[in-house]
């Protein structure tokens, strides 16, 4: 299946506010390449199940996580997202502004690259 990745899929998976669920490995695996190398500042990971269990590690370390996404933009292979995730763990809320670059290849992400500025609270 061919699928044309557009700004309203990216805004779909880069929007998950507060005391709803993240998206499912399913879900990624319409967009994800099965040999994702996903970057970010703690750690990389090679393919989706990878990328998977990183994520659902986050989500079990903290009360609740959001994501809301402010810009998108889609130009050839390349795509950037920009965004704030929040954190809430242990009664407190942290809150981190970021970029993810996604490089596309045969219409599925072949690299995320996951960009912020924060000091490692977790």
């Amino acid at each position: 299946m061919t699928k044309v990745i557009s700004i309203d899929d990216l805004k779909g998976l880069f929007t998950k506010p507060y005391g709803t669920d993240a998206p499912t490995k399913q879900k990624w695996a319409e967009f994800y390449n099965e040999n994702v190398i996903f970057t970010d500042p703690t750690q990389e990971t090679e393919g989706l199940d990878s990328y998977v269990k990183a994520q659902e590690k986050l989500v079990k370390r903290c009360d609740d996580v959001f994501l809301e996404t402010h810009a998108i933009s889609i130009t050839g292979d390349c795509g950037f997202v920009e965004w704030t995730m929040g954190l809430k763990i242990m009664g407190k809320e942290f809150i981190y502004p970021g970029t993810t670059r996604l490089l596309f290849g045969s219409n599925f992400w072949t690299s995320a690259y996951f960009r912020t500025f924060y000091k490692m609270a977790l």
